[in-house]
């Protein structure tokens, strides 16, 4: 079962990425043009894809093994384990935000993205591995 959640947990994260940084926040991703690497900026965004999607599935399985080790019991308690899991990079984020120029609204889409990623991983967790 946890091989399960990981894998639809994973799969339907891949979408966050592309609802909150391709659409919903798109206008925002050219503020900065020069803090992307010339790639991104020239439109090669295949290896970032396929990296996202890889790191994705790897955020993903950790929400599910983390709910599955600590015997999380039930929805509630994953989707609260995922909302840890986010606190600690958002806070890095938010301190990083400080010192280097990131478009807020970029930031916010990624964060977005990887809220729901994560809370996506918690409820699957919840209905498939406690």
């Amino acid at each position: 079962m946890v091989l399960a959640a990981i894998l639809i947990a994973g799969s339907l994260a891949v979408a966050t990425d592309w609802l909150f940084l391709g659409v919903l926040f798109r206008e925002a991703r050219g503020n900065y043009p020069e803090v992307w690497w010339p790639a991104i900026r020239d439109r090669e965004t295949v290896p970032a894809k396929i990296w996202t999607v890889l790191l994705g599935f790897v955020a993903t399985a950790g929400v599910v093994l983390l709910c599955s080790f600590v015997k999380a019991t039930g929805v509630f308690d994953c989707l609260a384990l995922a909302l840890l899991v986010f606190v600690a990079p958002a806070a890095f984020l938010l301190t990083a935000f400080q010192f280097i120029k990131m478009d807020l609204w970029v930031m916010a889409a990624a964060g977005f993205a990887w809220l729901a990623r994560l809370l996506i991983a918690g409820l699957i967790a919840g209905l498939m591995v406690s």
